[in-house]
């Protein structure tokens, strides 16, 4: 059961952080493709160090997944995802922000809002580039 009494309540967060929802930081420039606008909010929040603890699979998972042709890692859970980037679906279909740790990332960076699938999102980009990187540094090692 998590403790609540170091949870910060995201609407009473400091307003001095330059953005306060994931889509500010996405679509400041319009000009971004979707890998760059998430590529932009991963930097925003402290870059793939910060964020990837919050992955809720291996790299091995991420990898053998990519290696299969899903670059979108769709054929990972989805209610996986959604649960590591803190939210729930009802019966009814509707989705709910529970606690989760990434969260916490965001209300330390200022942001108060992000839609589940901006969340999602993040994660899978996240998982990508730290398993594409993992690879391309191993095979530089590896030559060197």
């Amino acid at each position: 059961m998590p403790n609540y009494d170091n949870m910060i309540i995201l609407d009473e967060l400091p307003k001095e952080k330059p953005y306060s929802s994931i889509h500010e930081i996405m679509y400041e420039d319009e000009n971004l493709d979707f890998d760059q606008k998430y590529d932009k909010a991963i930097e925003n929040l402290g870059g793939l160090a910060a964020l990837k603890d919050y992955v809720p699979f291996t790299e091995e998972q991420i990898r053998t997944a990519l290696k299969k042709g899903d670059n979108h890692l769709n054929t990972l859970p989805l209610h996986v995802w959604n649960t590591a980037a803190g939210f729930t679906q009802g019966k009814n279909g509707k989705m709910t922000l529970t606690y989760s740790p990434l969260w916490m990332l965001f209300a330390r960076n200022g942001i108060r809002s992000a839609s589940p699938s901006d969340c999602v999102c993040l994660l899978k980009r996240v998982a990508t580039r730290m398993t594409t990187e993992q690879t391309e540094q191993t095979k530089r090692n590896q030559y060197a």
